[in-house]
């Protein structure tokens, strides 16, 4: 100990030691005392010849248990910005999160805090006003970053954060889905109520990879009677995008070839089915529990020329009076639900109806599907002049008027 003793009185004689050393903390002190007020700043603290630093936060980061450090790093003589947690849980909790954050990558895991930059090394610090502009500005792009994917994202499962961290995205409006979709550059993140819905599409998405063109699956994760289902983006085109609609003929031309290519896939190990038994069943537990939405049925549906109310809907659907014509089912086969490229379908979505079934299920919200878009009904742009039965002149089939119209009803009390 007493060499250590004498090596350190050496290094004060010889090197200049404690004049560097006030000079520095007389730097960090001007910094404290002339830091923004947009933030409150803590208490300087000297450390051990390792970090001089002194933390600051605003409300934002308070109500997160957060708080940026301003770090003057001794060992590389530079200034550093930290982001750094309350105490270890809290620093635990976000790490499963900023672990993947570009600051992070291709670094050794900071020992101290979530994320560590350079701001500025000591010998290049000669306005220490731009310096402080330097910090706020960086720690305004942190903040940002946190409010944008950890205040939504963190609370999602591991598997799925670790594939989605700090990843630039966007919120999907297109079509009538209840879950939430989260669209990134290459994949497409669903989350729905933890329902036999939602689980049927997973289970459905892996089925018909050998069969048809559907999303490639990433991660299927259920927390917090949440189903999270990650997926590849979809191939293609929508088809209710406006190019397409502009091309009334070879759109419904390719609808009718997609449903062709469904129908003939191999049924025989389909795990669903939803035929009218099952399909009847679902209503009826529609109806009992007041589970359909008026808001959205066709306006002829209900009232002076329609239907009573939804339970009398229900008895006349209860007699079909005609016979299946089963085949593989997407159950919901709308326009914003099938992608097209190079004048063929490339790709399904939104498969938690998907099974066996009759033909008309697919036709009759096909053919509804088309009626809406053209008309406008969603977008507010029409496109004149067009008949949604010709998609049966380009299926080759005559329309059964009967059938047609059953599955459309059906469909109003989901």
């Amino acid at each position: 100990m007493k060499k250590q003793f004498e090596d350190y009185i050496k290094i004060l004689e010889t090197h200049k030691f404690q004049e560097t050393y006030r000079h520095l903390i007389r730097i960090m002190t001007r910094l404290k005392a002339n830091f923004p007020q947009e933030y409150l700043t803590g208490q300087l603290s000297l450390g051990y010849l390792d970090y001089t630093y002194f933390p600051f936060q605003n409300a934002y980061l308070k109500e997160r248990q957060l708080r940026f450090g301003l770090v003057l790093n001794h060992r590389k003589l530079q200034i550093e910005l930290w982001l750094m947690g309350r105490n270890q849980q809290v620093y635990h909790r976000y790490w499963q999160f900023f672990q993947y954050s570009t600051y992070n990558q291709n670094k050794p895991k900071p020992q101290y805090a979530l994320l560590e930059a350079k701001l500025m090394a000591i010998d290049e610090l000669l306005d220490e006003q731009k310096l402080l502009q330097m910090t706020v500005a960086l720690a305004s792009d942190i903040e940002k970053q946190l409010a944008l994917y950890v205040d939504n994202f963190m609370t999602f499962p591991l598997a799925i954060q670790s594939k989605i961290a700090f990843k630039p995205y966007s919120v999907d409006e297109i079509g009538m889905s209840k879950a939430k979709i989260i669209v990134f550059e290459d994949m497409v993140l669903k989350i729905s109520q933890d329902d036999q819905e939602a689980r049927r599409e997973y289970e459905m998405l892996i089925w018909l990879k050998d069969h048809l063109p559907v999303p490639k699956v990433l991660a299927f994760e259920v927390q917090d009677d949440r189903c999270y289902l990650l997926m590849e983006k979809a191939k293609g085109e929508i088809a209710c995008s406006d190019e397409l609609m502009r091309q009334p003929k070879r759109l419904t031309q390719i609808l009718a070839a997609s449903l062709k290519q469904m129908w003939q896939v191999d049924i025989t190990n389909c795990p669903y089915t939803h035929t009218l038994k099952e399909h009847l069943a679902a209503a009826t537990y529609q109806v009992e529990n007041q589970l359909y939405d008026l808001d959205n049925v066709e306006p002829e549906t209900f009232g002076e020329n329609g239907f009573e109310n939804p339970k009398a809907l229900l008895e006349w659907l209860k007699v079909p009076g005609f016979e299946e014509d089963l085949v593989f089912s997407h159950g919901d086969f709308c326009l914003p639900n099938i992608f097209i490229q190079d004048g063929k379908l490339s790709s399904l979505i939104d498969l938690g109806q998907a099974g066996i079934a009759d033909k008309y299920q697919d036709i009759a919200l096909c053919y509804r599907s088309l009626s809406h878009n053209f008309s406008g009904k969603y977008t507010e742009v029409s496109y004149p002049d067009f008949d949604a039965m010709a998609l049966f002149e380009a299926l080759g089939i005559e329309p059964d008027m009967k059938k047609l119209k059953y599955y459309i009803l059906l469909d109003e009390l989901f």
